[in-house]
């Protein structure tokens, strides 16, 4: 069934279909707690789209960013309406990695640059695991740079 499903992605590529979020997807409102601006979910008939939308910093991870990535894709394990994920990045970066300005932000006299840092990489550990995992065809279509924690979203069974 998943090669079925890279099958028709590829030769509606081939067709010129574009799987962008200005037309024919629709969003997705039944996310309400999540930010929309930095990950945008969004469907197309059976499959559902994560974008990651960061402009200013080039779509990289901080500890919410992850730890959203990661309730969406629980939310969707299990889902029998689902038959594939896509993961995108916009702009001109898939993902370029942890945040350094988030964790120097997270600075503090409770929140220690150190305690942020091991945080993070523990939550993109859990997003390698989930990714690496994951029940349903997981996607990653790659456009522009891929750095450090980025690979942790590459784990997943295709990448193009």
């Amino acid at each position: 069934m998943s090669l079925r499903i890279l099958h028709k992605i590829r030769s509606n590529a081939a067709k010129g279909l574009n799987l962008n979020f200005k037309r024919s997807i629709r969003f997705m409102p039944d996310l309400p707690d999540l930010e929309k601006k930095e990950i945008i979910t969004g469907e197309r008939s059976n499959l559902r789209i994560l974008q990651l939308n960061k402009l200013q910093t080039a779509n990289s991870l901080d500890l919410q960013t992850a730890r959203n990535l990661n309730e969406i894709l629980y939310r969707w394990h299990d889902n029998y309406m689902i038959s594939a994920v896509i993961l995108k990045g916009s702009f001109k970066s898939f993902c370029s990695g942890a945040d350094a300005l988030a964790l120097r932000r997270g600075a503090g006299p409770e929140n220690s640059g150190i305690m942020a840092g091991s945080r993070l990489r523990r939550e993109v550990a859990r997003l390698a695991y989930r990714t690496r995992r994951y029940q349903l065809p997981l996607l990653a279509m790659i456009t522009g740079s891929v750095q450090g924690g980025g690979y942790a979203l590459l784990q997943g069974q295709y990448n193009i």
